[in-house]
């Protein structure tokens, strides 16, 4: 019984269809993508769709700004000194900042400008 691994004949058999369940790698899946995105009306839902999701993670990570900024705030003044984490959440609350303010989002490790 094939177990797999860089032997002839490991691995799934030809035509197999498991990889429609994730669709991250089927080529049928891919065609048909492809096709739907090509209707115009299929194409504008999804834009629509993307759009809806970037302004929910926005909203996300403005709440979560606000909150690193209250609790930053709200923090003892001895309790700020020399400490590493309250530096690191300083850095990481300028860094937020400066993306809101140029409009970016980071999505999928690649940097997106919104307009």
């Amino acid at each position: 019984m094939p177990r797999g691994g860089k032997r002839p004949g490991a691995g799934a058999p030809r035509g197999n269809t498991n990889a429609i369940k994730t669709g991250r790698y089927s080529k049928r899946f891919m065609a048909v993508a492809k096709g739907l995105a090509s209707v115009p009306e299929v194409n504008a839902f999804i834009l629509d769709y993307r759009k809806r999701q970037l302004r929910q993670e926005r909203k996300a990570a403005r709440i979560a700004f606000k909150s690193l900024l209250n609790l930053l705030i709200d923090m003892p003044e001895e309790a700020r000194k020399n400490n590493p984490t309250v530096a690191y959440v300083e850095d990481l609350l300028a860094k937020l900042e400066k993306k809101m303010k140029n409009g970016e989002q980071s999505v999928g490790g690649a940097s997106i400008k919104h307009r």
